[in-house]
């Protein structure tokens, strides 16, 4: 499924000559390297990382009409591990020194409350990072004046 998807995106991006950011799991790049590899001689791509495996950083708390659920989180030492794992093989297979990071599954006002997770992405040299995607259900998407 990666590979067909890196090839239909890849075509649609030429195309209409609009460049792009790939968020990429660590775990996706190991199990396809040659196919992102081909994305990237396209010069059309930006790499960042989606983390190694798609470990939560947070809780999630979801309610609806069908009632409530709760998604645990990864611990602070696995999140930190995803991060460093992640940046690593970007390096190593693309050779893409990684400032960005898109969060699994994106929460509810992002990553603001919680400065110890944002303390280890700064240190793993992440510069910005997307993840309010979630209203207060935790539901997607948020408000359209809260999209980045």
């Amino acid at each position: 499924m990666t590979r067909q998807f890196l090839e239909v995106a890849t075509r649609v991006h030429a195309e209409m000559e609009a460049p792009g950011t790939f968020f990429l799991c660590g775990e996706t790049v190991e199990n396809n390297t040659e196919a992102v590899i081909q994305t990237q001689k396209t010069g059309l791509f930006d790499y960042q990382s989606h983390t190694y495996s798609h470990v939560l950083f947070k809780c999630l708390w979801q309610v609806n009409e069908d009632g409530e659920r709760l998604v645990r989180g990864g611990s602070v030492e696995q999140i930190a591990e995803e991060v460093d794992r992640a940046n690593r093989v970007l390096k190593e297979r693309l050779g893409v020194t990684v400032t960005g990071l898109t969060t699994p599954w994106g929460y509810y006002r992002g990553l603001g409350d919680r400065p110890d997770l944002l303390a280890i992405l700064h240190g793993n040299g992440i510069r910005f990072v997307r993840s309010w995607m979630r209203n207060e259900k935790g539901w997607v998407p948020n408000p359209l004046e809260l999209q980045p």
